[in-house]
């Protein structure tokens, strides 16, 4: 009898000092509200307690179960985004508001909760979406906005956002040339998640700059919010928005007159360029003619006065008449002129021989053909 009276006061003793799993409260999660970087979630305890929350990146993260698990998860000692405690009362309902989150993303929540007696609850999980409502934010382009020549003339540029795009092909994106003054629509636009390949509707001109335009609503994120209108223009001397300048070009003569290699004495010389050439910045001996009569060499600076710049055309008037015989040679240093759009010439050279007053002219095609016929 006396074993059977101490058995049962041992088992109730356990049953008032060794709390269970049985005896453990229940967390209760709830989402509230969900902005685009915030969420706040409600909880409650069944019991009197402290309820500890958990934030995780992502769905389908493991769940503790093991009770050393849980418990480091009430204490805040595992690797979570955040950590949030509070002590709880039953009956009573808490709120807290997770922050700095990524917009249109999925997160996992997860609760546990004691009671007074110090038992540990199995976890709960909550999944949270935070919302979409900012629309895509231009980050960067390549090559980089700026005033340096980097784009081909016949090249594109890759518009990067912070979020995925969608195109829609109903509204255009214009190139505008700034000394050409020609508006031009894109070529094409490809997107790949959250970049726009943009390729030029036409060649641009050798170091003329270009400004991209589009549209609102031109680009789209996957939850329908509109791209700002981009507007690009030139302000006070600055421009604004996405500019870039073509590539410079090196600009060979093409053609050079007198074709002859015989010519009468003070004969004018014309160089001619693809594209308007400019002798602003030529300064009395930049240019030289150089006299070779086969014992000695004059080298003459030709003055600024000299020289004059019509449309394609370079002119070039000689203030010295050669004598018979003597050899003439050209020199115009690479970058001397500015072609088109302030693009360098290459070096020009050529030569000529001052005919005598028997002689007749000779383009270079005949004179060629002698000299080969002799050699």
């Amino acid at each position: 009898m006396l074993a059977l009276v101490i058995a049962a006061a041992c088992a109730k003793w356990e049953s008032e000092t060794s709390p269970t799993l049985e005896s453990a409260s229940t967390v209760t999660l709830a989402v509230i509200s969900a902005g685009d970087s915030s969420v706040v979630i409600s909880y409650s305890n069944s019991s009197n307690g402290y309820v500890a929350l958990n934030l995780y990146e992502g769905t389908g993260n493991a769940v503790p179960t093991e009770l050393e698990d849980r418990e480091a998860m009430l204490t805040g000692n595992v690797s979570s985004m955040e950590y949030h405690t509070g002590e709880t009362e039953v009956g009573t309902i808490y709120q807290y508001t997770f922050e700095g989150l990524i917009q249109d993303a999925s997160y996992e929540v997860m609760g546990v909760a004691n009671n007074s007696d110090g038992v540990v609850s199995e976890v709960t999980v909550q999944i949270v979406n935070t919302a979409d409502s900012h629309p895509p934010m231009l980050t960067g382009t390549n090559p980089e906005v700026g005033y340096d020549p980097v784009l081909p003339v016949d090249g594109s540029v890759v518009l990067i956002f912070d979020e995925p795009i969608v195109y829609d092909d109903t509204k255009d994106l214009t190139f505008s040339e700034f000394y050409d003054g020609e508006d031009v629509v894109a070529g094409s636009v490809t997107v790949d998640g959250n970049t726009a390949t943009v390729t030029l509707g036409a060649d641009l001109s050798n170091r003329d700059y270009v400004l991209l335009s589009y549209p609102g609503g031109a680009f789209t994120d996957l939850s329908g919010n509109p791209v700002d209108t981009m507007e690009s223009y030139l302000d006070g001397g600055s421009f604004v928005g996405l500019y870039w300048r073509a590539e410079a070009k090196d600009f060979e003569a093409v053609t050079i007159l007198p074709e002859e290699t015989v010519v009468p004495a003070g004969f004018d010389i014309v160089v001619s360029f693809a594209e308007a050439v400019d002798a602003g910045d030529v300064e009395d001996g930049d240019i030289t003619l150089t006299y070779d009569d086969g014992v000695d060499i004059l080298i003459k600076s030709v003055l600024a006065s000299e020289v004059s710049a019509l449309g394609n055309d370079l002119s070039i008037t000689q203030s010295l008449a050669a004598a018979p015989g003597v050899e003439v040679t050209l020199n115009i240093p690479a970058g001397l002129l500015g072609i088109g759009i302030g693009n360098p010439n290459t070096e020009v050279t050529a030569s000529w021989t001052i005919l005598h007053p028997l002689q007749t002219c000779q383009s270079r095609s005949v004179a060629d053909a002698e000299s080969s016929r002799k050699q």
